[in-house]
């Protein structure tokens, strides 16, 4: 059995090891060229699509930014589309709609209803209406900066190029959960700014990105895709060969689950959603028709949930004698974590599992962890942030956030072999 389980975990960091060489290699190799950006003797016509449902918290809040956005009040038209709000979202949309066309009234501002049918439905009763060349959607709990809109279009240099998408940023963080995310949100950035390199960007998220509205309506507009809409048509505008880019000066500051179980939900919906889409687009994996997308972004995705599902495992395999005994010398404390770790901590006596480890898997983790702090520095430093947000949020996230991520893919797999369908909530 031992054999086994060092093959697996031989197998475990090949693999981990071999896309975080590719990826690092793209950051190295492939460095940002001076692309020649966009410029418009006249700023287009835009319509920016606000599904909205249960939202009376947000709405005002993101009705205002999206109408006091630096953009000409009479190319930009606003369509907020509630769908079936059982709150007073819909009210308050429409007493804000009147308070910023008083302020403004060249402001074109419509406020759609329709019965409960899904942001996807929501999206697409407001582009139905849409006339103007480009349109961007925006989620009702995202709040633009300024100059976002403008610099979004700028990445327009071509006709091939069917989306951009922004930077997103947690807005406001303040409890633990919310600091955690903020550091995620960095390094998904650092990321996406890889993969953009290589037009292997597998999600357009709803907070402002931009779409060129012919090629969105030629594709057959947005779908329920198992509740993750934007990654859906992501991947159908990258399987019919349009490009998708990353705007690196437009920034969107957007909600966040602030409690673990509301993240917990919302992840799970997130990536049951994402391997349900691939399924339907499996004929794209490790197709070399769709380039670097199809080869390796793709693939990666699920690859990554098994890869941390398989690490946990072992890791709860190996250590199971340790984990008995630590949870019956827990149980003497009743379970106070601190107590114990004080009276251990000055003993000396707490052995944790990895020093049980042979010395090529000490080497790899050594190897993971550097990366990941480059990782985090590189993606904090792009992000334009400096580590002000919390100290024990960056701690928990280096040492502890990878658990829960690989908790929640053994929850995903179990849903998909359930075959239980994509919850909103």
């Amino acid at each position: 059995m031992i054999h086994v389980t060092r093959i697996i975990l031989d197998v475990i960091y090949f693999i981990s090891l071999y896309y975080a060489v590719f990826w690092l290699l793209t950051y190295l190799e492939e460095k940002p060229k001076e692309e020649r950006k966009r410029s418009f003797k006249s700023w287009p016509k835009v319509s920016v699509i606000i599904p909205m449902y249960n939202e009376e918290e947000n709405i005002k809040g993101t009705i205002e930014s999206i109408c006091n956005i630096d953009y000409p009040s009479d190319k930009l038209k606003i369509f907020v589309v509630d769908d079936g709000s059982k709150d007073q979202s819909l009210s308050i949309a429409e007493e804000t709609m009147q308070e910023e066309k008083r302020k403004n009234p060249l402001l074109n501002i419509n406020i759609l209803h329709q019965e409960n049918q899904g942001k996807f439905a929501a999206i697409n009763t407001a582009l139905e209406k849409t006339t103007s060349p480009f349109f961007a959607t925006l989620d009702a709990d995202s709040f633009p900066n300024k100059n976002a809109l403008k610099n979004l279009l700028k990445e327009f240099t071509t006709k091939k190029v069917a989306a951009v998408s922004p930077i997103l940023k947690i807005k406001n963080p303040k409890s633990l959960v919310e600091k955690l995310q903020w550091f995620e949100y960095a390094i998904n950035y650092f990321y996406k700014s890889i993969i953009a390199l290589r037009n292997a960007i597998h999600v357009s998220p709803g907070p402002l990105t931009v779409y060129r509205t012919e090629i969105v309506k030629n594709v057959g507009g947005f779908k329920e895709g198992h509740k993750t809409e934007d990654m859906e048509l992501a991947l159908r505008l990258q399987s019919k060969h349009y490009e998708i880019k990353q705007c690196e000066v437009a920034v969107v500051y957007t909600k966040a689950p602030s409690t673990l179980k509301s993240l917990l939900k919302q992840r799970i919906r997130w990536n049951l959603g994402s391997m349900r889409n691939i399924f339907d687009y499996s004929k794209m994996l490790f197709n070399k028709k769709y380039g670097d997308f199809g080869l390796f972004q793709l693939p990666m995705i699920p690859m990554a949930g098994i890869l941390s599902v398989g690490l946990l495992g072992l890791l709860i395999f190996n250590s199971r004698e340790q984990i008995k005994r630590y949870f019956l010398v827990l149980k003497t404390y009743q379970f106070n974590i601190f107590e114990y770790i004080s009276d251990s901590w000055a003993n000396f006596t707490t052995q944790f599992w990895f020093l049980n480890l042979n010395l090529k898997s000490i080497v790899m983790i050594g190897v993971f962890f550097s990366v990941s702090i480059f990782i985090l520095y590189k993606g904090l430093k792009l992000f334009n942030e400096k580590i002000q947000k919390s100290k024990p949020a960056l701690v928990t996230y280096v040492f502890l956030y990878y658990f829960f991520l690989a908790g929640v893919w053994l929850l995903v797999f179990k849903d998909l072999i359930l075959k239980r369908d994509v919850k909103w909530k």
